[in-house]
């Protein structure tokens, strides 16, 4: 029935929940298993009165009849676009209560509310005096199921009149039990409020939030713009096969391919998937052009291997844009090595580095061919280390104004921060004893070694190389350290222990990483936790690309393994917005200069 005809119905977004654990409802006077989460989200949802119509995938789509699913996966955007609304549920109160829940969207709404009037000097000291507990509960909403799962991006972001993604006419209502807020209202809200309330939990932060939860509405505003830069499908449809060609063409907006790998390095690996192969099928519904070969139609008949493999060869082969190779699937089997492994996802940076790439598929599509500057070897591997510290957020209250003592709470949560950093400081000079035989304080490197080091084992993606003598002197991560290293100065950590703790949570998540050091004595990481480098193996950068890669070779030929910290050195030196016109002209020039100077260095070789 053709949904203009539905008029006023509900279309839900949620987590199907645990198949194991299901209910009975009445379907059309019926007995039929839903699971547990969908009958609960039914009975709250339940009118008191009257009638109300929802659209439910689980009960709206035969899930065991695969030609219906291969056909209403390309209905889903149509579904949710013409929703008089979409309801968010992300489940009952439990493990909350009812009162901590309503305490968590009360604080977002009224901070919401004084960011709308711009009064943000208040917020941003509201934010500073947030309980600490109900600074957990938000954090511990954001990880509910629902925020990770992929197919609510497309459910969000594609609902009716997507002029303001923010305006309460047209957004998601998010419910949990029978407490509900507007969607934008918590997920912005509760993003800013994690980010400045002095939340350290490692764990928190490695599972993708709260960068990703607020990535939701960026993928509204991305699909709008690109809708407005198309002026309208039928322009779109129109657009002839040379004018695709061409990266980011003005006149009409990024083709297909180019917005597919927008959205595919967006997802990242911040969002699940029953099925893997919806990591790619979710997205489609994004796109604002319809130009997708009829071979790459949604079809769960193809198991993810085939999906994965035919959709990098057509990214490949649209855009020559290599930074798709940063998804490599190096540890799965039955793809070649740098068929993304889109699971994993991929990072984004300039499509319009394709346009000088050399690429060519050889042995069937099984291999490509790539211009590489080869860099050097690596020479050192430093296994992940797990830390079992907890670094919380601080918390610190005077019992009364006549008096300096702490609270019970305040003392208990100071004291679980300073062992954690005891703890983060003996691990270090665990791993540096290992490393140089030796502290590194003791080893006799000079600040700008030390910052190199930092940079390996803390600092991601930071290039110490290009750090001036100011830069390392004044540097954070170099001062934490040296501060965490230097017993004599213990009592500055009063005064520094939130830095210091935020320091700390950030080593815990590199320990998570292999740490290498090349023939040159840099130390670094690869930009991927499950990435696995060798002694032997080779840094290089690929031409179209501006990741630097982690290559072995095999028979005369390469594997990737996968991507290290590190961009081409002159994107590094761009202060210009790269997604603006004049910006992309900039790194276009300053790449192509890079690889005229490194001609001579630059070879071709084949990756398998």
């Amino acid at each position: 029935m053709p949904l203009n005809d539905q008029q006023g119905y509900l279309a839900l977004s949620y987590v199907w929940g645990d198949a194991t654990s299901t209910a009975e409802i009445l379907l059309n006077e019926i007995p039929y298993t839903v699971t547990k989460n969908l009958h609960t989200a039914l009975r709250n949802m339940r009118h008191p009165e009257g009638m109300r119509m929802l659209w439910i995938d689980a009960l709206c789509i035969n899930q065991k009849d695969i030609v219906e699913r291969n056909l209403q996966v390309l209905r889903m955007k149509d579904i949710y676009e013409n929703a008089a609304r979409v309801i968010v549920w992300i489940g009952d109160y439990a493990p909350h209560t009812q009162e901590q829940v309503e305490a968590a969207f009360e604080c977002t709404s009224r901070l919401f509310q004084k960011s709308n009037e711009n009064d943000l000097s208040y917020m941003c000291e509201e934010i500073k005096t947030t309980q600490l507990q109900i600074v957990r509960y938000i954090a511990e909403l954001t990880h509910r199921p629902w925020f990770s799962r992929v197919w609510v991006i497309q459910e969000s972001a594609v609902c009716k009149t997507p002029e303001d993604y923010l305006a309460y006419s047209n957004q998601p209502l998010l419910i949990c039990g029978q407490s509900s807020i507007w969607f934008s209202t918590f997920n912005v809200m509760a993003t800013v409020i994690l980010q400045q309330s002095a939340y350290y939990d490692p764990e928190y932060f490695a599972d993708g939030n709260p960068r990703e939860i607020a990535l939701i509405h960026d993928f509204r505003r991305i699909r709008n713009k690109m809708m407005e830069a198309s002026n309208s499908l039928e322009e779109l449809s129109s657009i002839t096969a040379e004018s695709q060609a061409r990266p980011h063409s003005n006149s009409a907006g990024p083709n297909a391919a180019e917005q597919l790998i927008t959205y595919l390095s967006m997802v990242s690996n911040g969002y699940d998937a029953t099925d893997e192969r919806d990591k790619i099928y979710a997205l489609l519904g994004l796109l604002t052009c319809n130009k997708l070969p009829s071979s790459l139609a949604p079809n769960y008949d193809y198991p993810a291997n085939k999906i994965f493999w035919e959709y990098a060869i057509y990214l490949l082969q649209e855009t020559k844009y290599l930074d798709i190779l940063t998804g490599c699937s190096y540890a799965r089997s039955g793809l070649p090595s740098w068929v993304p492994d889109w699971n994993q996802g991929l990072p984004m940076s300039e499509p319009c580095l394709g346009k000088f790439s050399h690429l060519r598929f050889l042995d069937d599509n099984k291999k490509i061919e790539v211009d590489a500057l080869l860099l050097g070897v690596i020479t050192v591997v430093h296994k992940p280390a797990h830390l079992p510290i907890n670094l919380r957020s601080i918390y610190v209250n005077i019992i009364s104004e006549d008096s300096a003592e702490l609270d019970s709470e305040s003392r208990r949560t100071l004291r679980t921060v300073v062992d954690g950093i005891v703890q983060t400081r003996k691990a270090l000079i665990d791993i540096e004893v290992d490393a140089f035989g030796c502290t590194a304080l003791h080893s006799g490197l000079n600040p700008t070694d030390i910052q190199k080091w930092i940079a390996g084992i803390s600092a991601g993606f930071a290039d110490p190389n290009n750090n001036t003598e100011h830069d390392v002197e004044n540097g954070t991560g170099d001062n934490m350290y040296r501060m965490l290293m230097d017993n004599s100065r213990r009592q500055d950590w009063i005064d520094n222990i939130e830095a210091l703790a935020s320091f700390c949570a950030s080593i815990k998540l590199r320990f998570r990483y292999f740490i290498y050091r090349d023939e040159s004595g840099d130390y670094s990481r690869p930009l991927k936790i499950d990435t696995e480098p060798k002694p032997g193996d080779i840094l290089c950068f690929l031409k179209g690309a501006s990741y630097k890669f982690i290559l072995r070779p095999e028979d005369n030929e390469w594997r990737l393994v996968g991507t290290a910290s590190g961009l081409l050195p002159v994107l590094n030196d761009l202060s210009l917005e790269l997604s603006t016109e004049e910006g992309e002209n900039k790194t276009t020039k300053a790449a192509e200069a890079f690889w005229d100077t490194n001609k001579a260095k630059t070879t071709r070789i084949i990756i398998h």
